[in-house]
């Protein structure tokens, strides 16, 4: 082999460019399989409500938020958790649900929820654009936090 590569020099430069080639080629075809997308169809939604009490927590937020995520289209079960401060809702989706879009629909709920219909009406006449609004509300009111878009906390 290495009087081979001596006498032809050309051929053995040929033959590793062609090689390099092909394995540049072959990785930029390649697709990562080892960590697939992967959809669960659950969403969990934890209220904080600071100082109140179990009671008073399922009746100001678990039960509206579970009378309002219950009618979502494609939904399998809702379950919840009242505790001190603290309302958990689960919600469990039939497989093959976009999650991406239930999520916005979740989001839009909530902020039905927790923003007022006289509030919702007279921001609709100042003619505001409720995209930045509703940002702005939520920076100040409510503290969002997404992981993945799957589970939400919201604070009042």
């Amino acid at each position: 082999m290495p009087k081979f590569s001596v006498k032809k020099p050309l051929t053995v430069f040929v033959a590793v460019l062609a090689i390099l080639v092909l394995g540049v080629v072959a990785y930029l075809k390649m697709t990562p399989d080892l960590m697939p997308n992967m959809d669960f169809p659950y969403v969990i939604l934890v209220t904080t409500d600071p100082g109140a009490s179990p009671e008073t927590v399922e009746a100001d937020i678990t039960k509206p938020l579970e009378q309002s995520m219950a009618t979502l289209d494609r939904i399998k079960n809702v379950t919840s958790s009242s505790m001190d401060s603290v309302s958990m809702v689960v919600l469990e989706f039939e497989d093959g649900v976009n999650m991406d879009t239930v999520s916005v629909d979740i989001k839009n709920r909530a902020l039905n929820l927790l923003i007022s219909d006289e509030e919702m009406e007279k921001r609709r006449r100042e003619w505001k654009p409720m995209e930045k609004e509703l940002t702005g509300y939520l920076k100040r009111y409510a503290s969002l936090v997404t992981s993945g878009s799957r589970g939400a906390v919201f604070e009042k």
